[in-house]
């Protein structure tokens, strides 16, 4: 009798530890389940995330490209360095410097070209393309020679000005017509001692 109960108790012992092991099996799977749901959701957010910087990160590339950065001088009312944008055509950038002097000369410029970045662009003047014989003609007739108009040969004839000098004054005057004749002084290579050479022969 009490071999039979021993025996029922352990039948009784092994059927819950079997019971309890698939009770384990079920629970790991379970959780094996679960792990693998989460490591995927991860990974796909990391994926997804790096694909978002990466558009993003050329978005911002593009932006800075698309930005040139131009210096206007000459006959504009505010001459400088403006940041635009890469399509800009001169007439914009001419417009954003606040427009064109009443000097400038607009059939020496194209105000539909393109511009570049680093370009440097200066607007002339109006007197730097006028007629060389109307030029002479006036040197002619007072003596004098009008330091806006006259060409290299021509300044070469004043005490002081070589070739070098006489191209340095037309470089100047083509993005800064001369207001007064003192302005010549910033030409460089002429001080005060050429300029009191040249102050009674010349005229703007």
């Amino acid at each position: 009798m009490k071999r039979e109960s021993f025996g029922k108790i352990k039948e009784v012992i092994n059927e819950n530890l079997i019971s309890d092991r698939k009770q384990v099996l079920k629970v790991l799977a379970v959780l094996v389940v679960i792990i693998a749901a989460v490591f995927i959701r991860v990974a796909n957010n990391n994926r997804d995330s790096v694909e978002i910087d990466t558009v993003e990160t050329g978005k911002k590339s593009t932006q800075i490209e698309s930005c040139i950065y131009v210096d206007i001088s000459g006959e504009v009312k505010n001459p400088g360095i403006y940041k635009l944008d890469s399509q800009t055509r001169l007439y914009a950038l001419i417009d954003k410097a606040g427009g064109l002097t009443k000097h400038a000369d607009i059939d020496q410029i194209n105000q539909a070209e393109s511009v570049e970045d680093g370009q440097k662009i200066i607007i002339p003047t109006e007197a730097t393309s006028g007629n060389s014989d109307n030029a002479s003609a006036e040197q002619t007739s007072n003596g004098k020679i009008n330091i806006n108009t006259a060409s290299e040969t021509e300044l070469m004839e004043l005490p002081g000005v070589g070739a070098a000098i006489a191209s340095r004054i037309v470089e100047y005057r083509g993005g800064n017509r001369f207001r007064t004749i003192e302005d010549l002084k910033n030409v460089s290579g002429i001080g005060d001692k050429t300029f009191e050479k040249m102050k009674d022969l010349i005229q703007i």
